[in-house]
Parts: C-alpha cells; structure tokens; sequence
C-alpha cells in the first residue's frame, strides 16, 4: 500500500510540473507574440515621415478636396502564409485600412507601388490577409512602371482563390465604362451593392456595408496611381452631386466627383475599375 500511495504520488507531482511548465511556455508565447505585432516609436517615426512625403507629392499631382489623416498605426499577419511574418498598416477613422506605399525601385523609380497597395488594402479589408506590398509582388507585378488592370486583377484572383475560408464568396471584375456617367454609377453599384461586407463607420456614426472598388487613375500619360474607394459623400455643387472618399498613401483622401472623371479618364486605358461582384 505504501508503494502504491508513493506511485500515486509520483503521478500527482509529475502532473503538477507539467502544467506549470505548459503554462509559462503560454504564457511567454503570447509575450513574444505581442512583442512581435509591436510598432516601435523609431519604425513609427520613420513611417510617419515617408508618409508625409508621399502625400505632399499627391497633393501636388492630383487635386483632392480634403486630406483625412489615418493615425492608428496596426499589425497583421496572413493566415493563410504565417511564415511571412507581420506587417504594417494604418487604420482609418472609419475603420478601413490604408497600407503605406513604399518606395519606388528600379531605374529612376520604375517600379511603384501604388497598384500593390490597393491589392494590399483589398486582401486586408476582404480577407484579413495583411500583406505588405512587397510581399503582394508575388501575385501583382509586370513589366510596366506601374500594375496594369490586368496585372491586379489576376492577382486579386490568385489571392481570393486560394484563401476561400477567409474571403467571402464572390469574384473579381475587370470594368472599362465607355460614359463618365457609366464610370460613376457603376462605382455606386460596385460599392454600395456588392457582396464584401467592409464595415465603414460614416462621420455621423451609422457603420455601413461597402466592397470597396480599385480604381486607376491619371494627371498624364505617364503619371498613373491606383487608388481604393471606400465611400462616396453627398456634394450638391458637384457635376454628378457627389466627391469620392479613397484611401491612398496610408490616409485617406476626399476627391470631386468631377475631378474622379477627369483623372478617371486614363490616356492608355480609358476608365478602369475593378469591382468584387457575386
């Protein structure tokens, strides 16, 4: 009997240590984690400032209406690749993301950014996939200075299809509206009737449903920038009553329905959008 109490008590013991040793192996775990989806101030500082460059050069090539600053600055992962490590983004007050554009490569800034930004904000919002622009070069990248429609637009499919558990059920469309009347309402019906379920929190507090909607725009021939609508605000001394909320360079901007058609209208493209539909 007393062997049998000892062996029991061996057991007990043995349990005992090993639910500790489970416990602060948790415990430290979560530390690390934490300490891995932590911004530091110098990495903040540093993408704070780049940011602001970034946008100083867009107010300078496309006239917008209103800057809304993006300040909260967050960490995501993908779930679908978890080795590919964490990245940052900012979060809009209304809720949506707005990755920040990195700097150009290549030859005298060839290569932008601007096209997998969008691609990034898309996967984020969508599917809760956070990944870096660079990492989006994977799916989205061409020959040219800048993404091609055609370029994202497989990308988005390439992502979509290979996260089915966390992305909602629908598929990219590729538009090349004819009519700046066109070019509008089919953006309304994109974003306002399509399947994503985006939540945006509007100014006066009501949290709405949107898909946002890539858009291409351009100040030239050679100067094209893709941006993500999220929303559109009543103007009534606007052409088509209406300005255009996208987010861009890791903020938002407010942009006239009137100048969304003027830079909408691409050199190279025409119109050009693409929308998440059913």
């Amino acid at each position: 009997m007393k062997n049998l109490v000892s062996f029991f008590s061996i057991i007990y013991y043995a349990t005992k240590i090993l639910l500790m040793v489970f416990l602060v192996q948790w415990w430290l775990g979560d530390a690390f984690a934490a300490d891995n989806l932590a911004v530091s101030s110098q990495e903040a500082a540093a993408l704070e400032s780049q940011r602001e460059i970034l946008n100083l050069l867009g107010d300078g090539t496309f006239e917008f209406k209103q800057t809304i600053n993006c300040t909260k600055l967050e960490m995501g992962s993908d779930p679908v690749r978890a080795t590919r490590g964490s990245t940052k983004f900012y979060r809009c007050p209304d809720l949506t993301i707005s990755f920040p554009q990195p700097d150009s490569t290549g030859m005298n800034g060839w290569n932008g950014y601007c096209g997998q930004v969008a691609v990034s904000n898309m996967s984020a919002m969508y599917c809760a996939r956070s990944m870096s622009p660079q990492t989006i070069d994977q799916y989205a990248t061409d020959m040219t200075p800048g993404n091609r429609p055609g370029t994202n637009h497989r990308a988005l499919k390439k992502i979509f299809s290979e996260s089915s558990k966390y992305c909602p059920e629908g598929s990219w469309k590729s538009h090349s509206p004819w009519t700046a009347n066109g070019f509008i309402e089919g953006l309304k019906d994109s974003l306002w009737r399509g399947p994503g379920k985006v939540q945006r929190k509007r100014s006066n507090g009501k949290n709405i449903n949107i898909s946002p909607v890539a858009i291409l725009l351009s100040a030239g021939p050679t100067t094209l920038h893709w941006v993500t609508l999220v929303d559109f605000v009543q103007n009534e001394d606007d052409k088509y009553g209406c300005d255009a909320l996208m987010n861009t360079w890791g903020n938002q901007k407010l942009m006239t329905c009137e100048n969304l058609v003027k830079y909408g209208a691409t050199f190279l493209f025409g119109y050009q959008y693409l929308s998440f539909e059913l």
